[in-house]
């Protein structure tokens, strides 16, 4: 089986690099920029990105990176 919370890690550091702040109790597992929230909701390091006007995605573990990433970005607005 895959180690799925290390991949995790590389979406929390791109997010990162793009402005997003962690939370102060769960830095890696939840993130928020202009508020959008990305954050991972279970063992299973499923996670779920929630936009700035209510809605939810929930992204399966299996959810490439990039893909997570992508979404993310796409929620909030160019620097």
């Amino acid at each position: 089986m895959t180690d799925t919370w290390s991949t995790r890690l590389d979406i929390t550091e791109a997010l990162e690099a793009a402005g997003w702040e962690p939370d102060d109790d769960n830095p890696l597992e939840l993130l928020r920029k202009d508020g959008a929230t990305w954050a991972v909701i279970n063992d299973a390091c499923d996670s779920q990105l929630s936009g700035p006007d209510g809605w939810n995605i929930e992204f399966p573990s299996d959810v490439p990176n990039v893909l997570i990433i992508a979404a993310c970005l796409a929620a909030t607005p160019a620097a």
